[in-house]
């Protein structure tokens, strides 16, 4: 479990701006050399396979596993673990998966394609989430969660 904090910012403080600033760095603004990292970790996965995720996961997730096999839950360990949930909290995750679903689901729907004559197309091009999209939709989240779920 990490110790990472999550960031409370308030508007009313004068440093306010500067603390939003630095919330909306993206980890490859913060560390030119990430892209680098992701895409040599993706190209040994990809030519490696199954040992190099084991060693990613041994290294990363500072475990010891020998193979795959240990990485895999079994069906009883989900439902044991789901059912141990507080009410609340399981409410709220099926209640952000389907948020999550429905706007992915409505994403999909709009999807602009342009087509010539000759049957040539301009593919459509995904647009990333940008940090205040996020931090807007998780603001509203606590409200719309108790007046739905209430």
């Amino acid at each position: 479990m990490s110790d990472q904090k999550i960031a409370r910012l308030d508007a009313a403080l004068p440093d306010f701006p500067e603390a939003f600033d630095r919330l909306l760095i993206t980890p490859s603004e913060a560390d030119s050399d990430l892209a680098g990292v992701v895409a040599g970790i993706i190209a040994e996965v990809a030519t490696e396979g199954d040992s190099a995720v084991v060693r990613f996961t041994n290294r990363f997730d500072d475990r010891n596993v020998a193979g795959m096999e240990s990485l895999q839950l079994r069906d009883e360990d989900i439902e044991h673990a789901w059912a141990s949930i507080d009410d609340g909290v399981r409410h709220a995750l099926i209640h952000a998966a389907d948020r999550i679903r429905d706007f992915h689901e409505r994403q999909l729907a709009f999807k602009p394609r342009l087509e010539w004559a000759r049957g040539e197309a301009l593919p459509h091009a995904e647009v990333p989430a940008r940090a205040e999209n996020i931090l807007a939709a998780l603001a509203e989240f606590p409200a719309e969660f108790e007046r739905r779920h209430g």
